[in-house]
C-alpha cells in the first residue's frame, strides 16, 4: 500500500511539473504575442481609439500578471525541491553546456589564431630573408658606384692601378708591364684639359724641277679641348681660364738647300712660327759648311751630324680659350736622290686622319703600309704597279706612333 501510494505521488508530481512547464510556455507565448501585436498595432493607421485603449490596458495588466505568475512558479519550484535541487536540475546543466560550448569555441578559435599567427610569422620571416638577400645584392651591385660617386678625381686616379689589378690580374701592378706603358702613354690624354687632335689631313706632292726633287707638304688639323665643350662640365669645375698647349712639329731638309726651305705654322689663320724668321745661316768659308743659328732656342732646335741633312724641331706654347682651334703647317724643301721613303707619325691621339701622297709621273710605290688594314681605307697591295698616287684614310682613333710607311722608286733611265 505504501509503495503504490508513493508511486501515485510521484506520478502526480511529474504531472504537476509538466503542467507548470506548459503553463510557463503558454504565458511566455502570450506575452510575446502581446508585445508583437502591440508593436504591429502601433504602426497601423486608421485603427480606432477603442482598440488602442484595450490593447494598452491588456499589455499593462498582462505584463504584471505574467511576471507575477512566473515568480510564483519559480518560488513554488524552489520551495518544493530546494535550492540545491533547483541548481542541479535547472541551472547547472544549461550552464555546463554553455561552458562546454564556450570552451570548445575558444579552443577552436585559439588553434585557428595560433595557426594564422604562425603562418604570418613564417611569411614575414621569408619576406625578411628575401629582403636581406635583395639588400645584400643591391649593396654589392652598387658598392663600386657608391664609392666612385663619393670620391674625387685624385683619389680615383690614385686607385686606378688597384682597380685594374683586381679586374685583370697582378701583372697590372708591375712597373715594366703593359699596363704601365699604356697608362703612362694614354692616360694623360683622358684629362679634359689635355687637348687632342682630330681631322688631321696631310697632302704631300713630290715633283721634279731642274734636276731637283721638291717636297711640298700641307698638314691641317684641329686641336680639340674637351673642357671647353658647351655640353661638358668638368666635375666641380667650369673651365674659364686659358689652357696652355705645347705645339710640336719636326721637319728637315738638305743642308745645301736650306736657304730655299719654307716652313710656316699658323693657328686660326695667324702665322705663329716661320723658319725664315728663326733661322740664321752664317757662311763659313773655312770648311765649306754654313753655320746654323737659332734666334730663339726655346722655339727652334737644330740638329745635324754633317751628313748633309738637318733636322728642325719646333716647340711653341699657345693659349687655348675655346673648344677647337685650326692648325695649319706648310712646308717646302728638297729631297736628295737617295730619299725614297716616308714615315708618318702621330704624337697625340688623333681622331680621323687622311694622308695623300702624289709622286712625279712614272714614279711608283713598291710599298705602302698602314698598321691596321681593317680600319684604314687604303689599297695595301704589293707591288703597286703603275701607281704614282696613294691615299689612306681612317675615320677612327689613331694612337701615338707610326701610322704610314711607304717606299717608292724612280723610273730607270733607258
Amino acid at each position: 500500500m505504501k509503495t503504490k501510494s508513493k508511486e501515485s505521488k510521484t506520478s502526480i508530481f511529474e504531472a504537476m511539473n509538466r503542467l507548470r512547464i506548459k503553463l510557463i510556455i503558454g504565458l511566455a507565448l502570450v506575452a510575446s504575442a502581446t508585445v508583437i501585436f502591440k508593436s504591429f498595432s502601433d504602426e497601423l493607421t486608421g485603427i480606432n481609439g477603442l482598440l488602442d485603449s484595450t490593447i494598452t490596458l491588456f499589455v499593462s495588466w498582462g505584463s504584471s500578471i505574467v511576471i507575477g505568475m512566473l515568480m510564483a512558479v519559480v518560488s513554488i519550484t524552489i520551495l518544493r525541491h530546494g535550492v540545491e535541487l533547483f541548481w542541479h536540475h535547472y541551472l547547472k546543466p544549461p550552464l555546463d553546456e554553455y561552458s562546454k560550448l564556450l570552451s570548445m569555441g575558444v579552443e577552436s578559435h585559439t588553434q585557428e589564431l595560433s595557426s594564422d599567427i604562425g603562418n604570418k610569422l613564417q611569411s614575414l620571416t621569408d619576406e625578411l630573408s628575401n629582403f636581406q638577400l635583395d639588400a645584400n645584392k643591391l649593396l654589392k651591385d652598387n658598392l663600386l658606384e657608391s664609392v666612385v660617386s663619393r670620391s674625387g678625381p685624385e683619389y680615383l686616379t690614385d686607385k686606378m692601378n688597384l682597380i685594374h689589378e683586381k679586374a685583370y690580374g697582378s701583372h697590372c701592378s708591375q712597373a715594366a708591364g703593359l699596363y704601365g706603358a699604356i697608362s703612362n702613354t694614354l692616360y694623360p690624354f683622358l684629362d679634359p684639359k689635355k687637348p687632342h687632335r682630330s681631322q688631321h689631313n696631310q697632302t704631300i706632292v713630290v715633283s721634279e724641277l731642274d734636276d731637283k726633287i721638291i717636297w711640298k707638304e700641307t698638314s691641317q688639323f684641329e686641336v680639340h679641348t674637351i673642357a671647353f665643350d658647351d655640353t661638358y662640365i668638368t666635375p666641380g669645375i667650369i673651365q674659364k681660364e686659358p689652357i696652355e698647349y705645347l705645339l710640336k712639329f719636326k721637319s728637315g731638309g738638305n743642308y745645301v738647300d736650306l736657304d730655299k726651305m719654307v716652313l710656316e705654322i699658323s693657328v686660326d689663320g695667324e702665322t705663329i712660327v716661320s723658319l725664315k724668321d728663326l733661322l740664321i745661316i752664317r757662311p763659313n768659308e773655312s770648311d765649306g759648311e754654313d753655320e746654323l743659328i737659332s734666334k730663339d732656342a726655346e722655339i727652334l732646335t737644330i740638329a745635324h751630324d754633317n751628313s748633309g741633312f738637318v733636322n728642325f724641331l719646333f716647340h711653341k706654347t699657345i693659349e687655348i680659350t675655346k673648344r677647337k682651334i685650326l692648325v695649319k703647317v706648310h712646308e717646302e724643301s728638297y729631297l736628295s736622290e737617295e730619299d725614297n721613303f716616308y714615315v708618318a707619325k702621330r704624337e697625340e691621339p688623333t681622331y680621323s686622319s687622311t694622308i695623300s701622297i702624289t709622286l712625279p709621273p712614272k714614279w711608283t710605290f713598291y710599298n705602302f703600309t698602314v698598321p691596321d688594314e681593317t680600319k684604314w681605307g687604303s689599297p695595301n697591295k704589293t707591288p703597286f704597279s703603275d701607281s704614282s698616287s696613294m691615299v689612306a684614310d681612317i675615320n677612327d682613333w689613331v694612337l701615338p706612333g707610326i701610322i704610314i710607311s711607304c717606299n717608292w722608286c724612280r723610273p730607270v733611265n733607258d
